[in-house]
Order: C-alpha cells, then sequence, then structure tokens
C-alpha cells in the first residue's frame, strides 16, 4: 500500500474511497453518484469528476441512442431489400433467354425413347354438348421424332413428325394439314439442344431475346417473348427453380384473339426423364382439351421405321370410296385440329347411319 508522508505508514483512506479537496475525507456523494452512468451529471458534480471520466459519462447515453437508430434503421432497409426481392418478381434477376433455353433443355434431358398413354378429353361445344373422352399413345425418340396413335370407335389417326417433316394418316389417308395446332403441345419436349429448340420457338413467332419475370399461381416464372404481364405476343413461361416450361402461349398471325395456350401441370419423373402429368388446352381463353397421363415407360426399343414419313405415306393403300364418304374430314382447313377431325368424322357417318 502507499505510505502516509509523515507516518510512513499504509494510507488506507487514499486506497480505499476518492478523497475530498477540501477535508481530506472519503467523499461517498461523489462515488454514488458515479455507479449510475446513465443518469446526467450536475454541475457541482462535474466539478469533482476526471476529465476522461466526465466525456465518458456524458456522451455514454448519447452514443448508445445513436447505435440502436443505426441499427434499427439498418435492419429496416434489409427488410425492404428482402421484400423487394422476394414479392416482385421484376426485382430478381433476369436471365438471357439463350441461357435459360440451355437450363431448360438440360432440365428435360434424360431417357432416349418415351411411351406414354394418356386419355384426351375433348370438351368443344362445336362438336357435342358433352365431354369426348379417346385414348391415345404416344412415341417420342429424341431428339425431334415423335409419333401419336389415337383410336375413337372404329377410327384410327396417326401423327408423326421427323425432324422438320410431319405427317397424319386418318383410317390410312393422309389428312389435309399435317400438324393442328392442338397437337403442338409436345413440340417443348421433343428437342434436346438449345439451337433446335431455339429455331422452333423462333418460327412459332416467340422472341426469345425478349425475357422477362412473372408469377403463374405461386410460381415465379422467366417469361420468353413477351414483358409480363402483356400477353400480346407469344410467349413460354419457364420455371424458375426447375427451369420445365409451364405455359406455351401461341398467338395466330391472323389475330391477336386467335390464341391457343398449354398448360404443363403436375410433372412426374420417370427415371431421369421429367414429363407432365396433365397438359389443359385453352382456345380463345376457354378450356377445349385435357390431356391425363395414364402411363410412362421410358428407355424402351422403338422400330426405326416408325417414324420414317415417307416409308408411311407409300406404304398406305390407295383411297377408293374413302374420300366420297367424308369430303370434309379429309379437306379440312390447316387450322383445324386433327383430333377433332376425327371425332367429327365418326359423328358425321353416325349422322348418315
Amino acid at each position: 500500500q502507499p505510505l502516509n508522508r509523515t507516518t510512513e505508514q499504509p494510507n488506507n483512506r487514499t486506497t480505499a474511497q476518492p478523497l475530498n479537496r477540501t477535508t481530506e475525507q472519503p467523499d461517498n456523494r461523489t462515488t454514488a453518484r458515479l455507479t449510475a452512468p446513465n443518469r446526467a451529471p450536475n454541475g457541482a458534480q462535474l466539478r469533482h469528476m476526471p476529465m476522461p471520466l466526465i466525456s465518458t459519462t456524458i456522451l455514454m447515453p448519447f452514443t448508445h441512442r445513436r447505435l440502436t437508430a443505426v441499427r434499427t434503421l439498418r435492419h429496416a432497409w434489409l427488410s425492404v431489400v428482402l421484400l423487394l426481392f422476394t414479392a416482385a418478381p421484376g426485382a430478381a434477376q433476369v436471365l438471357q433467354g439463350a441461357h435459360v433455353l440451355d437450363l431448360m433443355v438440360r432440365a428435360l434431358a434424360g431417357a432416349d425413347t418415351l411411351r406414354v398413354e394418356q386419355m384426351v378429353v375433348i370438351d368443344d361445344r362445336d362438336i357435342a354438348d358433352d365431354p369426348l373422352t379417346l385414348s391415345e399413345t404416344l412415341f417420342y425418340a429424341f431428339p425431334g421424332r415423335f409419333r401419336s396413335e389415337a383410336a375413337y370407335q372404329d377410327s384410327h389417326r396417326i401423327h408423326v413428325v421427323d425432324h422438320d417433316r410431319r405427317l397424319t394418316l386418318v383410317d390410312g389417308r393422309p389428312a389435309a394439314d399435317p400438324a393442328g395446332p392442338y397437337d403442338r403441345y409436345k413440340d417443348l419436349l421433343l428437342y434436346r439442344t438449345r439451337k433446335d429448340l431455339h429455331r422452333m420457338l423462333l418460327a412459332s413467332g416467340v422472341d426469345v431475346e425478349l425475357t422477362s419475370l412473372g408469377r403463374l399461381d405461386e410460381q415465379i416464372v422467366h417469361v420468353l417473348g413477351a414483358r409480363y404481364p402483356d400477353e400480346s405476343a407469344s410467349q413460354v413461361w419457364v420455371d424458375r427453380e426447375s427451369f420445365l416450361p409451364l405455359r406455351w402461349l401461341h398467338i395466330s398471325g391472323e389475330g391477336p384473339e386467335d390464341r391457343v395456350a398449354f398448360i404443363y401441370r403436375q410433372w412426374q419423373k420417370q427415371g431421369e426423364q421429367w414429363y407432365p402429368g396433365q397438359v389443359a388446352t385453352y382456345h380463345q381463353k376457354r378450356l377445349i382439351r385435357r390431356i391425363d397421363v395414364r402411363k410412362i415407360e421410358a428407355d424402351i426399343a422403338l422400330p426405326g421405321d416408325w417414324f420414317d414419313t415417307e416409308r408411311l405415306l407409300h406404304s398406305q393403300p390407295p383411297p377408293e370410296m374413302e374420300a366420297e364418304k367424308s369430303p370434309r374430314f379429309y379437306e379440312t382447313a390447316p387450322e383445324q385440329d386433327l383430333v377433332r377431325q376425327l371425332i367429327e368424322k365418326n359423328l358425321e357417318n353416325e349422322l348418315a347411319e
């Protein structure tokens, strides 16, 4: 302990408490007040306080409040940024169209071949008052080859795609339109390279270079071909997370009101291959056709000549009296649905009987 200058004995008062300048006795009042730093000292107290202690005592409440305000402001700003990125689709990152197509092709790749059994429900009042159902089997040979076989009562329809060549046979006779607008839903699923998919979409009127972000129900999507929510142009909507197609809007060149939309739902995985479990077709914003998938088989053996359009065309027997039986069915307008033709032909035959 420090010594008393006169007696050379330990000075207990100096080490225990601060001294009063006038009486050299412990100033207990000053010590008690200094134990409450959040309470601003008065003038008398400041005169008896060391300068460092004065600065700390005065500035502490103001510094604490300032730091609290800064933290609150920072938390509020982060909340606003997160809200913009999660609630507003336009605030998130917009990918280029070519990049979206590349990721979409990768997501759809998997099997080399597919066999799909499905039921097609036609709900078109122009054909019948009640919905009609027919069975259809699809065969995919990736990339770019496709075959469908549909049966309705006594009629049989074969539709074949071999890259750029298309052929449709109804009861062995070529149809006037080899590709109806309602059969185009499978075109998004056929290709395995970005180049081929890009070329197909450009031919369908989709400006792939124009991209934006939109929302379909609760899902955020990449919109190719338009600025969301503009629907005056043909466009494809791709899920932002899975990069699987969810919607394809095709607008005819004959008029902006002539539009067909395909909605792809219930995506399921067979092996390594993704495929939609349901495809809904809308014409003029009215549901006219629904496809429900019953069975999917991946990587099965398929004969190569099944997709040879020239061989199929020349292997059919020559037409005889069937052309006179229903000329309307075989001389259809290019925009007419081929499945619809199949149903109309049977209805005409029933009326004739």
